[in-house]
C-alpha cells in the first residue's frame, strides 16, 4: 500500500481502528507517509465523522475528490460540531490559493497578499506608467495601503509575485474569484440556522451588505461575541494567481 511496510500499516490500522481520529497515529501518517492516499480514503470510507482523516486531505491535495454530498452528510450528522464547518472553510481557503502559495485580496483601502508559507516574497505593481516593487519576509499576510502608496486597485495594470523556493505567479486584476456557496449550506441555514453554518457562509460571500445581513443574524444567535462578528462585515474582492 503506497510502500508501507507491512507491519507499520498492521500497526496504524490497529490504532486507527481503536481511535480512528488519534492524533499521533495520523502525526505518524504524516511524518512517515505524507499522508498516503489510500490510507485517507480507507478511514473515511470507514467511518464519515472522522475529521481527521478529511483534514488530511488538505496536506496532501485530495480534498477535491470529496464530494458535496459527503460534506452535506457529515454536515447533517453532527450540525453543532464546528469540525465539518471548519474544513469545508478549509478547502475553500485552498481554492483560493488555486496550488499556488499566495492569492489577493483587495479592500477599499488597500490590498492584501496572502501567503500559505511565509518565505521572502517580492510583489511587482504595474500603476501609472512604472513598475514598483514590495519586499516582504516571514508574513502570512502582506498589506499594500493605496492612500500610502498614492494609487487605487483600478490604476493597477501588471501585478506579479514572486515567492522564494515557490512558482512566480500573476494575478489577473479583471478577473477576479467568485465561489458558488454549495447548495446544502444554504438548506442547512434555511431550516438549522447557527454560528457555524453562518460563519462558513461568509466564506463564499464577499458583497458587504450581503456580509452585514449575515452577520446581523450571527448576533441574534450568539451576542456575545459582538466585536469580533462585526469585524466580518467588510467587503472585499478575492483575486487568485496562475503560474507564471
Amino acid at each position: 500500500m503506497d510502500g508501507i511496510d507491512s507491519k507499520n500499516i498492521q500497526f496504524i490500522k490497529k490504532v486507527l481502528h481503536a481511535n480512528n481520529r488519534n492524533l499521533h497515529a495520523w502525526m505518524h501518517i504524516s511524518e512517515l507517509y505524507n499522508y498516503s492516499d489510500r490510507i485517507i480514503e480507507n478511514e473515511i470510507s470507514k467511518c464519515i465523522s472522522n475529521y481527521s482523516a478529511y483534514f488530511a486531505t488538505i496536506q496532501n491535495n485530495t480534498y477535491m475528490n470529496i464530494e458535496h454530498d459527503d460534506l452535506k452528510n457529515i454536515v447533517y450528522t453532527d450540525p453543532e460540531i464546528s469540525s465539518p464547518w471548519v474544513f469545508i472553510r478549509m478547502v475553500e481557503v485552498c481554492k483560493r490559493f488555486n496550488r499556488m502559495n499566495s492569492y489577493v485580496i483587495a479592500f477599499d483601502d488597500r490590498i492584501e497578499i496572502i501567503l500559505k508559507t511565509p518565505c521572502k516574497t517580492k510583489v511587482y505593481l504595474e500603476y501609472g506608467g512604472k513598475v514598483v516593487e514590495y519586499s516582504v519576509d516571514l508574513k502570512k499576510v502582506f498589506p499594500i495601503y493605496f492612500s500610502e502608496n498614492g494609487f487605487g486597485f483600478n490604476d493597477i495594470t501588471s501585478f506579479v509575485i514572486k515567492t522564494k523556493n515557490y512558482p512566480s505567479i500573476k494575478i489577473d486584476v479583471k478577473k477576479p474569484y467568485n465561489p458558488d456557496t454549495p447548495k446544502f449550506i444554504d438548506e442547512f441555514i434555511s431550516k438549522h440556522s447557527n454560528v457555524n453554518s453562518l460563519v462558513t457562509k461568509l466564506y463564499f460571500v464577499f458583497d458587504e451588505s450581503e456580509r452585514s445581513k449575515i452577520v446581523s443574524k450571527i448576533l441574534g444567535i450568539d451576542p456575545n461575541k459582538q466585536q469580533m462578528y462585526l469585524e466580518m462585515k467588510r467587503g472585499f474582492t478575492v483575486y487568485s494567481g496562475i503560474e507564471m
